[in-house]
């Protein structure tokens, strides 16, 4: 009766292991393959060109009627945590980032008694808008927390029409 050699007993045991190792290789594999998918995704998505906004809707104003080009108005309060969430999930996306280039962009932080609050009807929400340069023409509103398409529909919408 022989007894079995180490060297049998050693791969017996090592072609169990195997087929685990390789199990564990081929799932980290996946793993670091779908995590680099989505980083790549986010990088892709939020990259753009950087919003250039004003704080002066006057100076704002002018320009745009000096390019011939719409003007997309943020009105919001200081600290207001829906538009910092907007900021965030919307307006920090490519998509938004490259819509936004083709606008002049003003951005105005409302104190209680600001003027601007009666001129476009603002009521405690974030308010966006597209004017018309220099005839103070509203082509679009939009309010409160907003997601990608609804972003997207009301950016496209007023910019593609043509007319007075």
């Amino acid at each position: 009766m022989s007894e079995p050699q180490p060297s049998e007993s050693a791969s017996e045991g090592g072609s169990a292991a195997q087929p685990k190792r390789g199990s564990t290789r081929i799932a980290l594999g996946l793993f670091v393959l779908l995590a680099g998918s989505f980083v790549v995704t986010q990088i892709v998505s939020r990259t753009g060109p950087p919003i250039q906004w004003r704080y002066d809707l006057a100076e704002a104003e002018r320009a745009a009627g000096e390019q011939g080009r719409c003007i997309f108005l943020l009105l919001h309060e200081p600290g207001c945590k829906v538009t910092e969430a907007n900021e965030r999930d919307v307006l920090s996306t490519r998509m938004a980032k490259e819509r936004l280039a083709q606008m002049i962009c003003c951005r105005v932080a409302l104190r209680a008694a600001d003027p601007l609050r009666g001129r476009f009807g603002f009521r405690d929400q974030p308010l966006m808008l597209i004017l018309r340069p220099g005839r103070d023409k509203e082509l679009a509103r939009l309010e409160g927390k907003v997601d990608d398409l609804q972003f997207a529909t009301y950016v496209d919408c007023p910019t593609s029409k043509k007319g007075p």
